[in-house]
């Protein structure tokens, strides 16, 4: 933040403070808040550069906050990554022991289960099915078997809008084609988006 910004601040919090302690204690937060508004109506150029010179002033605050945040989160998950490197390997070898023990009793008593109240081993039997999609595709295709393969479809709504040529919007928002049919499924709704940008 420049000097310029910080003194927008500054002024700014002395501001706030000032016409807030101007109200009474007993009024509720919606009719301060409402009361601020008033004070701070908006009623010529000069003033609307104003707010944007606050606005300005408050993003790079944030800004600089966010990037504190992000700055002590790398910190912060570096000295984690630190700490709990040596815990995680010794997990890891206290885990392959455990598993070489389960190992050795299965192979004594197939039915060997390995629980106590710190801990337990357990197994599970399955298959495991490996796909490479597109030789699977292609195998059920020549097998003619259509019904084990998945079609997405899904329109192109970007090409639709660009084809002013083919389509057109009724008054009341409806999409029809050059001929006068009806597309289902879309309907244009009119809408303005008004954006405050601070520069």
């Amino acid at each position: 933040m420049n000097a310029l910004q910080l003194y927008e601040l500054d002024n700014m919090e002395a501001t706030f403070d000032e016409n807030e302690s101007a109200l009474p204690s007993d009024i509720d937060e919606e009719k301060v808040a409402q009361e601020l508004r008033e004070r701070f109506r908006i009623k010529d150029l000069g003033a609307a550069n104003w707010a944007f010179r606050k606005i300005k002033a408050m993003q790079e605050k944030r800004a600089e906050n966010n990037a504190l945040a992000e700055q002590e989160k790398a910190r912060i998950d570096t000295w984690l990554e630190g700490q709990n490197r040596d815990s995680d390997k010794r997990i890891a070898f206290f885990e392959s022991l455990i598993l070489d023990y389960f190992l050795e009793e299965r192979a004594k008593d197939e039915r060997f289960k390995l629980s106590t109240p710190y801990g337990k081993v357990s197994t599970r039997k399955g298959d495991k099915w490996e796909y490479d999609e597109a030789a699977l595709v292609e195998s059920l295709k020549d097998a003619e078997l259509h019904e084990f393969i998945k079609v997405v479809e899904s329109p192109e709504k970007a090409a639709i809008k660009k084809a002013k040529d083919i389509f057109s919007v009724t008054e009341d928002g409806q999409l029809v084609t050059a001929q006068g049919e009806i597309i289902e499924g879309v309907t244009v709704v009119k809408s303005e988006t008004i954006t405050v940008k601070a520069e």
